[in-house]
């Protein structure tokens, strides 16, 4: 039971760290000032963050829910 709490946690820290990584990308690289200029609206750009990690999350909880259910 002790090892459960870090199957839990580290898909979770793989994808904070994966998400800092690409804000800290895009600031670099100017991408969203580049796409507001071709305009793009904030709610677009917003949107399209959300779906994405959703779907991330969502595939995640998925392996780790399956993987967790075979261990326990």
């Amino acid at each position: 039971m002790g090892a459960f709490g870090i199957y839990l946690v580290l898909p979770l820290m793989i994808m904070y760290l994966r998400m800092t990584y690409a804000l800290i990308y895009e600031k670099e690289k100017k991408l969203r000032e580049g796409m507001k200029m071709m305009g793009l609206d904030n709610s677009s750009f917003y949107l399209s963050w959300i779906i994405q990690y959703i779907i991330i999350y969502t595939f995640i909880s998925i392996i780790a829910t399956i993987l967790l259910s075979k261990i326990y």
